[in-house]
Order: structure tokens, then C-alpha cells, then sequence
């Protein structure tokens, strides 16, 4: 768990890959070595997935502390519960998802205000404004962005976890869905609700639906 510490400033930058689409060999051996009793075997899933741990973490809390002790608390409760990891996904969505809920929880609990950094590719930003983002120069470009991530702010978390999850990593609806143990619905009627408020308090911008 040491190797978690020391690689914040990185790890923001990296932001968060595409979805997994199958879960390595070497992630199964990882796993199976680890429910033998080979603790040293975990160490290599947090490896291989604190990046995108971290990353998850950052978008629904502001402060580096915080998210350091969600990503700690997330990989402590995938080892202590991975007897209940039934390889249905990759070890990687199901501690994902585990990460999600600690700092959906840990946010919830601290009461504070989180911002997470919209993505700059247009097509996956909802607010992204269409044929303006050329004409724009470097001051109102920043000037459009903190906007954005002040209005992202003041969603509720579970609002910033869908933005996050569906417009960052890529993940489709029912995938969302089932990261955050929620129904189809619920994941459209957040999504509907956050880019709504988003587009009431950005008049100027257009929501990408």
C-alpha cells in the first residue's frame, strides 16, 4: 500500500483510460494467488489498477488527502472482500466501482464542495459549445472552464459520479449503471438532471445530448 503514496500529481495528470474489455491473464492469476493466500499477489492489482482508482477518486473529491485515503480505503476493502469478486467483470470495474462508492460516501460525509476537471475533447464534454471553441482564445478558454467545473460543483455527488463515469471514462448507461449499483433509470434520470442544471447556469453553453 506504500506505493499508493507519491504519485498524486502524476496520476491527476494521466486522467483515466478507456473501459476495460477483458480482464488479463495476468489479473487472473493475480486474483487466484491472492484468494490462495498469497497477499503479495495484491499488490500487483493495485498496480495495475490504482491509476484509474485514483483518477475516479479525484473527480468526486477535491482535496489530494481525501482522495489518498478513499483509493487507500477502496483497495483495503477490495482485498478484505475479494472472496465476493465472482469474476462476472474485470477486477479492475468491479474495484473501480468499489472506489466510487468509498468516495461517494467519503464526500457525503465531509459535506464539502468537489470539483472534477471536465475532459477538453468537445465530444465528450456536455457543456462543450458547438463551433466556438476554436474562436476562443487562452483567457476565456480558462475563464470557460473553471465556469464549468464551479457549476460541476455544486451538482450533488451522485450527479458528479454519472458526469464522470459516462462523459470522462466512456462508460455506457448500463454500464454506469451497474458500476454504481443503480437501474437504467436512475443512471438517465441523474444524467438528465445534472446536464439540465448545467445548462441553467451556463446559458451561454450548449449541452451535448
Amino acid at each position: 500500500m506504500d506505493r499508493l503514496k507519491g504519485r498524486e500529481r502524476e496520476l491527476a495528470r494521466e486522467g483515466a483510460p478507456a473501459p476495460e474489455q477483458a480482464t488479463s491473464a495476468a489479473e487472473r492469476d493475480a486474483v487466484a494467488r491472492c484468494l490462495a493466500g498469497d497477499r503479495d499477489a495484491y499488490q500487483l492489482l493495485v498496480e495495475l489498477h490504482q491509476r484509474r482508482v485514483y483518477a475516479a477518486a479525484s473527480r468526486i473529491l477535491s482535496h489530494r488527502e481525501d482522495v489518498e485515503d478513499a483509493v487507500q480505503e477502496a483497495f483495503i476493502l477490495g482485498f478484505r472482500n475479494l472472496r465476493s469478486y465472482r469474476g462476472e467483470s474485470s477486477f479492475g470495474t468491479w474495484i473501480y466501482k468499489i472506489a466510487i462508492n468509498v468516495a461517494l460516501r467519503k464526500a457525503s460525509h465531509l459535506r464539502k464542495q468537489a470539483w472534477l476537471p471536465l475532459a477538453e475533447d468537445r465530444d465528450r464534454d456536455p457543456c462543450a459549445a458547438a463551433n466556438q471553441e476554436g474562436s476562443l482564445d487562452a483567457t476565456a478558454k480558462e475563464q470557460r472552464r473553471e465556469a464549468v467545473r464551479q457549476a460541476v460543483s455544486r451538482l450533488p455527488e451522485k450527479h458528479r459520479a454519472v458526469v464522470a463515469l459516462r462523459y470522462l471514462d466512456g462508460y455506457s448507461c448500463s454500464e454506469v449503471a451497474r458500476i454504481l449499483g443503480c437501474s437504467l433509470g436512475t443512471v438517465w434520470s441523474r444524467l438528465h438532471y445534472a446536464l439540465k442544471a448545467l445548462k441553467e447556469e451556463l446559458g451561454d453553453l450548449q449541452d451535448d445530448t
